[in-house]
């Protein structure tokens, strides 16, 4: 790959929010973006993942000749550029403008409706990645800040031997997923008359529970792509009170956003892929009549007081994990030791992913509930574990799945109980069936300042409001 100048900016473009973007003659390019840009929709674009938008002159032309009323700037690239074929382009490519600033290509852009006035007839899926990759809008990254003008050279830089951009595409697919979980999981909560704060905005998603006061009800999905709305989280939680579980990226914030007071690291969390037909099978030396299969009607009780957990929370949230096995894209296994259940997991499935969001091995069998009421015959933990994975990959190659994932307890020491219900489950399992961790997470843990607020049950998912 060449790294002399291949290309040129042709135009810089910024606005307060909304399109189009209009010509500017300069714009210093920090970590989050342009100078003097913003964003009318700031859970779905900005951030340091998605700090610039690009967009090729080569690929509007083509659109004009369509007969599409595009323009520079009318689509909301911040850089139109010329020169360069930049659908195709690999994720990770460096793009160096100018006299200092370093771009790295991180993901095609999705577009949506508020760019529909650029196309004949609103089809704005005409600059879809999936269907014409080549006349997609790229995002990138900032590597090196710097500022940029009309006329600046681009030089093409092949992708850094430590670059994590393929990693975060596979982040984006997976915590899509883990998204769709937890709304899920809050929104039975709800539907049962708990209270409950919901947010769903974006790729934002959280709740805030003061009466569920575990993580399972008080968790923050979004923070790896939205680090800079840290602030409105903090807002809202404290705006209920109680506490809330903060997932950010395995380096901490990024530089320049300082934790809120009150906030403390907890633990960390790694993220596990792989192919599913690459899944392990089962230990040697399994219990004999050890089985798995999905749970059929009349088994819900029993897979919900598994997923719950032992103890008094365990009996409470009982029956919101027994309608969320009912959730739509929700498969629950059960593992049994001849009639006796042992064991069981809840696959979720979305978007071509396996995510296995709860497995749960209980060692104290006493926690445990049978049908029949007999005696419960000693297992061994991992057999169990490596058998329910195994069968939760099966049924993800079923469902057209291209990917198996779960987030583990990395440590340090042994996982919190709580985390259980919220989705994460030990990791050594995860290593010992093949999967891979793909990144890192930081457990942040906010402590709000209680009676600020009653918390509240919402009939509908709230935006978090724009600056």
């Amino acid at each position: 790959m060449a790294d002399e100048a291949t290309g040129r900016v042709l135009q810089v473009n910024v606005s307060p929010g909304g399109v189009p973007k209009r010509p500017v003659a300069e714009a210093w390019v920090g970590r989050f973006g342009l100078e003097g840009d913003g964003h009318a929709e700031p859970t779905e674009h900005g951030g340091p993942h998605r700090a610039v938008c690009l967009y090729g002159i080569e690929a509007i032309r083509r659109l004009t000749v369509e007969g599409h009323p595009i323009a520079p700037g009318s689509c909301g690239e911040n850089l139109t550029t010329e020169g360069i074929e930049l659908g195709s382009l690999p994720i990770g490519t460096r793009l160096a403008i100018g006299e200092r600033l370093v771009l790295e290509l991180s993901k095609p852009v999705t577009p949506c409706k508020t760019i529909a006035g650029s196309f004949v007839d609103g089809r704005f899926a005409r600059i879809s990645p999936e269907l014409h990759p080549l006349d997609a809008r790229m995002y990138a990254r900032v590597l090196v800040e710097g500022p940029v003008r009309p006329g600046d050279p681009i030089r093409i830089l092949p992708p850094l031997p430590e670059s994590d951009a393929v990693a975060h595409v596979l982040l984006d697919r997976i915590e899509a997923v883990e998204r769709f979980g937890d709304r899920e999981r809050w929104q039975a909560a709800a539907r049962l008359g708990w209270p409950i704060e919901i947010v769903d905005d974006g790729e934002l998603a959280m709740a805030v529970s003061t009466a569920l006061p575990g993580p399972a009800f008080n968790w923050v999905d979004g923070l790896r792509t939205l680090p800079h709305l840290l602030d409105r989280i903090v807002d809202r939680v404290e705006g209920v009170g109680g506490r809330a579980w903060l997932p950010v990226d395995g380096d901490g914030l990024p530089r320049g956003i300082r934790p809120p007071a009150g906030t403390r690291t907890v633990g960390r969390l790694g993220v596990f892929a792989i192919e599913p037909d690459r899944v392990r099978r089962g230990l040697d030396g399994r219990p004999s009549g050890l089985a798995v299969e999905e749970a059929v009607a009349g088994e819900e009780s029993v897979v919900a007081a598994l997923l719950a957990g032992g103890g008094r929370d365990g009996r409470r949230l009982t029956p919101i994990f027994g309608a969320l096995l009912r959730a739509p894209h929700h498969t629950a296994l059960l593992a049994r030791v001849g009639s006796v259940p042992v064991g069981a997991a809840l696959l979720v499935t979305r978007r071509r992913v396996g995510l296995v969001r709860h497995l749960a091995v209980p060692a104290d069998r006493k926690t445990v509930p049978t049908r029949g009421g007999g005696a419960d015959p000693t297992s061994d933990v991992d057999a169990v574990a490596a058998l329910l994975l195994r069968r939760a990959a099966e049924r993800a190659i079923e469902l057209d799945c291209d990917l198996v994932a779960a987030v583990g307890w990395v440590g340090p020491g042994r996982r919190p109980s709580g985390l259980g219900r919220a989705g994460v489950v030990e990791a050594e399992p995860l290593g010992r069936a093949g999967l891979v961790k793909v990144a890192e997470r930081r457990l942040l843990r906010l402590d709000g300042r209680l009676g600020r607020g009653p918390a509240r049950s919402l009939d509908r998912a709230r935006p978090l409001a724009a600056s």
